[in-house]
């Protein structure tokens, strides 16, 4: 990716419980798409009265307000040993599902990993009620 080499247009990873999907891309665009979601971020916050700045302004000064804490996660260089991946979709084996704009994801983390589609079925349920366990101890004395 880095060196700007034809990839898969998403990948499917199994990383422990949580099956990633999303499309690798370099380094450079995983931080790009990562400032731009910090900026939306706080322009989506609703001002307490009616601004008569201009939209390239608050677009600006949102910037201005990001840059200083993302500059700490920068990374100088990429690290092979990372993929970085945007339009993600996270899905855990309990149920949730976490839709980031891009994520990085250690190499050794990854299970299992494909790039062709999957199917989702559903085991059916066996019997209808909620199943309840209860024990008892019966002591008699002589």
């Amino acid at each position: 990716m880095e060196a700007g080499e034809a990839c898969p247009g998403v990948i499917n990873l199994l990383v422990g419980s949580w099956l990633i999907q999303g499309r690798p891309v370099s380094s450079e665009t995983f931080l790009q798409a990562s400032f731009d979601s910090m900026c939306q971020s706080v322009l989506a916050v609703k001002q307490p009265r009616r601004s008569r700045i201009s939209e390239a302004e608050r677009v600006q000064r949102a910037q201005e307000a990001v840059a200083p804490g993302f500059a700490a996660v920068e990374a100088p260089e990429a690290d092979p040993d990372t993929l970085c991946l945007v339009d993600v979709s996270l899905a855990a084996s309990t149920g949730p599902s976490l839709h980031p704009p891009a994520i990085r994801v250690a190499a050794s983390s990854v299970m299992a990993w494909w790039i062709t589609d999957f199917e989702v079925r559903e085991e059916r349920a066996r019997g209808t009620g909620v199943g309840v366990g209860v024990g008892v101890e019966f002591v008699y004395e002589v």
